[in-house]
């Protein structure tokens, strides 16, 4: 493995430099290549990645501030390169890799650097210059701009607070035109927060409802108020309780735009953004950084942002209980759904029995040329579903497989959808469209003939046999019969009948998400990606 480290002698308290021996050190005994580039200027780094032979090198490692983050992040994605980047946060604040609750440890930080766990992460774009943690308009936002280097370095995050009082008596509001979706206001705001991650300036609570992997931002707008009340709101923004002031309104959309007659200037991610007007959009996913807890997301960028952005989405949570109040609601009826529907299942004798038609193994058996099995996750808004995806967190809660690349083969273990049992079944993609963002995404996997045939023969045995969809699941990976199965369990099962299973772990305990996130060789040929809406 080639790894590129791009490190700024000048972030933080100017430490890396007694890192780096470590580092190489580290690097050399697990057997790899480190090629390092010292971050003098942020010219420099455009040139030499046009030298560099980036074909050549398997990850990114980024040692600095959220500047230096954002420098490299432009520069790779100017030329559409999408390497998985490790972190070495060395900066004044280091406000994305906060959101990661990275170890300060710098054995722990190479573990992780050198690992395979990826979380996929969106990144925003100001007309021309992109962003990965926050950008910024109005009063104030150039606060790290101005903070001199050698304060920054002597006073860490106390110089950004320091600069930003001194900045208060200059604070003028700023008239604004802010579009959202198909909304328009019209505001005068002392400043304006564009957030991915949840913190800026080292204030760790700003974006309390921030999640890196949903495709919104979290918009967060500081409208003019009394003068007196500036400091009082300053310090509800320290407890995280900003989103309560009814001098605050807080946005979740996928796309903006600003536009003002006045001189307003930006940033983004602590340094000068772009001028007005600002289109800023979200790119869902683009970028893969390693982290301890993640997902390593193979799918593809492009078609994932085209079903991401089908839909604008704009959410108003004014205040932090409205969002709260609509999970709770949500999961209480889910819960209750899934309870009436205990009687049909069973987790200690079988309930389904010939439930595969002789019409569906005629198409299997035809389908058995192809040379690939195909492998559908999907989120259709069940139930069932949707309660996974709160425990998960992940983007899919369903799995199945399909002999045919049309899907007219389209298997699993499911709830039976009323006509059958809950167990195995056949499945059909209308059967998806339980909401209007259900979408399924389509990998293929090579497999033979005979490979295809032992998983039909397997699925022909246990259609004979009986078999039962476990809900116990959710609670624990424990099967008390070999058919009783939740999806990803068998979708798994298949592959290790036909020795096609890639990555190893107990069958009951793989979730619809490892088949992309473990798929760490790269056996999966993406297929495509889309809408249940589009495809019925």
């Amino acid at each position: 493995m080639n790894i590129l480290l791009v490190y700024n002698p000048n972030s933080g308290h100017r430490v890396f430099a007694q890192f780096l021996d470590r580092i190489i050190e580290r690097v050399q005994k697990e057997g790899f290549q480190l090629l390092l580039y010292r971050l003098d200027d942020y010219v420099g780094i455009e040139a030499y990645f046009d030298t560099l032979m980036l074909d050549s090198i398997d990850r990114i490692w980024v040692a600095g501030g959220d500047g230096t983050l954002n420098t490299v992040i432009n520069a790779l994605l100017r030329r559409n390169i999408e390497l998985p980047i490790g972190i070495l946060p060395m900066g004044t604040a280091n406000d994305f890799a906060h959101y990661f609750d990275f170890p300060k440890e710098l054995d722990e930080l190479l573990d992780i650097a050198l690992g395979h766990v990826c979380t996929p992460v969106d990144i925003g774009r100001m007309n021309d210059r992109y962003f990965i943690n926050v950008a910024s308009l109005g009063a104030l936002v150039d606060v790290s701009q101005k903070t001199d280097t050698i304060t920054k370095n002597t006073l860490g995050k106390l110089a950004y607070y320091i600069k930003g009082i001194e900045e208060l008596p200059q604070l003028k509001p700023i008239d604004i035109q802010l579009t959202l979706g198909e909304v328009t206001l019209n505001r005068s705001i002392y400043f304006m927060l564009i957030m991915n991650g949840k913190s800026a300036g080292g204030f760790k609570k700003l974006g309390n409802f921030a999640d890196v992997s949903d495709g919104l931002f979290d918009v967060i707008i500081f409208n003019k108020c009394p003068v007196l009340e500036v400091m009082n709101l300053l310090i509800k923004v320290l407890n995280g309780v900003h989103v309560n002031s009814d001098y605050v309104e807080y946005y979740q959309t996928n796309e903006l735009m600003v536009e003002s007659s006045q001189s307003v200037p930006s940033d983004v991610d602590g340094e000068v953004g772009s001028g007005f007007p600002l289109h800023i959009v979200n790119e869902p996913r683009r970028l893969r950084i390693l982290t301890k807890n993640g997902a390593t997301c193979p799918i593809d960028a492009m078609e994932y942002k085209r079903m991401m952005g089908v839909k604008k989405v704009v959410k108003y949570v004014k205040k932090s209980v409205v969002k709260k109040s609509v999970v709770a609601v949500t999961q209480i009826k889910d819960i209750s759904r899934l309870i009436c529907d205990f009687p049909r299942h069973s987790a200690l004798y079988y309930v389904n029995k010939n439930s595969l038609s002789k019409e569906y193994f005629l198409k299997a058996e035809k389908a058995l040329m192809e040379p690939y099995i195909y492998l559908v996750l999907s989120q259709t808004g069940s139930p069932a579903g949707e309660l996974i995806r709160k425990f998960t967190c992940k983007q899919y809660s369903h799995a199945s497989l399909s002999f045919d690349g049309e899907l007219e083969t389209l298997v699993s273990y499911n709830g039976g959808t009323g006509r059958c049992f809950p167990g195995l079944n056949c499945e059909l993609v209308n059967d998806y469209h339980q909401k209007a963002d259900a979408c399924l995404v389509v990998y293929k996997i090579k497999a033979t003939f005979q490979q295809k045939k032992r998983i039909l023969d397997k699925m022909r045995l246990i259609d004979e046999q009986g078999s039962s969809y476990n809900y116990l699941g959710f609670l624990w990976s424990y099967t008390f019969k070999e058919n009783i199965m939740f999806c990803s369990q068998f979708v798994y099962s298949m592959l290790e009948v036909a020795e096609l299973h890639y990555f190893d772990k107990k069958p009951s305990k793989v979730m619809p998400m490892d088949f992309l996130e473990l798929d760490i060789d790269a056996h999966l040929e993406f297929c495509s990606a889309s809408l249940v809406s589009e495809m019925i």
